[in-house]
This record gives structure tokens, C-alpha cells and sequence, in this order.
């Protein structure tokens, strides 16, 4: 049975593909698959990590603009479902505020932090 409140909407699961560009190896290690964070009561599971390597903008001294990859840092994709509300008009609410692609969230899992783009967003079902 699912509660609306006009403000908030009804409670949805929901899948966020958030993007963390940039990341030390050693600290990519330490995301996987399965991690969670409750907050505030909007639960959030890693349901698939992936991995490859950062892009490096590099500008030569004859003003030339190159893109390489990254020697070592590392851009994942998360992939999460987390337990969302959805209003009347659509809008998906994630840790009580609004979220859409193009938006940053924070998800804390304890042991590390994410601070992240959304990429996508889909209600499940």
C-alpha cells in the first residue's frame, strides 16, 4: 500500500546511474556491488560498478588541445537503486530533494563517500 503526500509523492524504487569521474584506483577499489547507505530513510544499494580509465585534457605549447587517457585515475559508473518518491508531475525525490541527469548527489556508504553526476534516472516497474 503506498502513502502520496501532494508535496512528496508516493513511494517508488528507482535506478540512478551516477557517474565519479576521475577517481583514484585505490579508492575505485573500494566501491563494489552490494554496498548500501540508508539515509534519512531513502535506502540506496550498489547494484553494478564499472570502471575505465579518466580522461586527460593536455594542451601542447603550440596551443593544440589533446584528450588521452588518464595514466592511472579512473572514471566508475554506479549503478543504484535506491528507494525514491515520485510526484504527480513526475519529478523523482531522492535524499528530500529533487534529482534529474545533470545533478550531483552524495552517497555515503561508511567507508567511502561518492560525490557524483546523475547520468540517468529510471522508476523501476
Amino acid at each position: 500500500m503506498s502513502q502520496t503526500n501532494s508535496r512528496y509523492g508516493t513511494p517508488v524504487d528507482a535506478t540512478l546511474q551516477v557517474e565519479w569521474e576521475d577517481v583514484r584506483p585505490a579508492l575505485a577499489d573500494a566501491v563494489t556491488a552490494g554496498m548500501a547507505e540508508q539515509h534519512r530513510g531513502a535506502d540506496a544499494t550498489i547494484t553494478d560498478v564499472t570502471r575505465e580509465p579518466a580522461t586527460e585534457i593536455l594542451r601542447t605549447e603550440s596551443g593544440n588541445i589533446y584528450a588521452r587517457d588518464h595514466p592511472v585515475n579512473e572514471d566508475v559508473t554506479l549503478t543504484v537503486s535506491v528507494g525514491a518518491r515520485q510526484t504527480n508531475d513526475g519529478t523523482l525525490w531522492f535524499h528530500g530533494r529533487p534529482v534529474q541527469t545533470g545533478d550531483t548527489v552524495v552517497l555515503d556508504f561508511g567507508s567511502v563517500t561518492v560525490d557524483g553526476t546523475v547520468t540517468d534516472t529510471a522508476v523501476d516497474g
